[in-house]
């Protein structure tokens, strides 16, 4: 039930950005430069052009949602892009994990985590095991000492300028902003 009023919702919002992208095009053409051509005034003056170019954007717009780097979750799941098609993901609010190739188990839940070079690195949820994630390839590297992961990272010149601790807060940090204003 939550995915389909996710859906609703992205429905509608999908079709008001359509709108306000379609108002900024006819803004556009109505300033000097472009008023004077025969394809501005087509556009003002009929009202199937305006309907097929929101139509247009809507499409696109819908589109979009179901890229990698578009799709952020419906419902009660949610996801953050990363490199190569791989991405951090959660259900029902709770934890986060990964799929690295090679895991035992289906996912892997993280503690905390950050992204550099084409990598993924940091705390696996349980126990005391690090981990470094290589996106191209999939892999996944498991340390049960802090210093053989910290060797690893200096080999690999990772560094963990940024550390993101929860999902909400690198949710936040890629979805929120531009994207949540300008897509849908």
């Amino acid at each position: 039930m939550e995915v389909l009023l996710h859906f609703c919702f992205q429905l509608i919002k999908t079709g008001l950005l359509s709108l306000v992208y379609l108002g900024i095009v006819l803004l556009i053409i109505r300033i000097k430069p472009f008023s004077d051509a025969s394809v501005s005034k087509r556009i003002s003056e009929r009202k199937s052009t305006r309907i097929v170019i929101g139509g247009t954007f809507f499409v696109l717009l819908f589109l979009w949602q179901f890229t990698h780097w578009g799709d952020h979750g419906l419902g009660d799941y949610a996801r953050i892009p990363l490199r190569h098609f791989r991405e951090i993901e959660q259900i029902n609010s709770r934890g986060m994990y990964i799929r690295p190739k090679g895991h035992t188990g289906e996912t892997l839940p993280i503690a905390y985590y950050s992204v550099s070079n084409d990598h993924c690195f940091g705390k696996l949820a349980r126990g005391d095991q690090y981990f470094i994630w290589e996106l191209a390839s999939n892999t996944i590297t498991l340390f049960d000492a802090p210093s053989y992961y910290l060797f690893a990272l200096d080999k690999l010149k990772l560094e963990s300028t940024e550390v993101i601790g929860s999902f909400s807060e690198g949710y936040d940090d890629y979805w929120m902003g531009w994207r949540f204003w300008l897509l849908p």
